[in-house]
């Protein structure tokens, strides 16, 4: 518990991007929930009988929907929780132990100027 309490100041300052990437996350973990039950369904349709063109399309639609949707929900939990933090620390000049190296001139990729 003791790492929390040192990197504190940085979980206050980057609470907007762990809130919307935890979301993220979370959003991708109910799309991923979609495809079995879509799956599911068209299974069951044509062991009924009752698949139609229209259904499949239907079906099919929103399973590439869902697909898209997992991708940007994925996407956007990645950037906000893993690509912000860093880029931050480079903007910034503080080094993965949160120590201050502010004498480095950093660029925003996080590599030093001038090399």
């Amino acid at each position: 518990m003791g790492i929390f309490k040192r990197l504190a100041w940085f979980f206050r300052e980057q609470r907007r991007n762990y809130a919307v990437g935890i979301l993220a996350l979370f959003m991708t973990s109910l799309m991923n929930l979609v495809p079995p039950k879509v799956i599911g369904s068209m299974v069951d349709a044509m062991n009924d009988h009752a698949m139609t063109a229209r259904k499949l399309i239907l079906w099919l639609g929103l399973l590439l929907v869902a697909a898209i949707l997992q991708f940007l929900f994925r996407y956007g939990w990645r950037i906000h929780i893993w690509v912000v933090p860093q880029l931050w620390n480079a903007r910034y000049g503080r080094d993965s132990s949160g120590t201050s190296c502010g004498w480095i001139p950093r660029s925003i990729s996080g590599t030093v100027r001038g090399t």
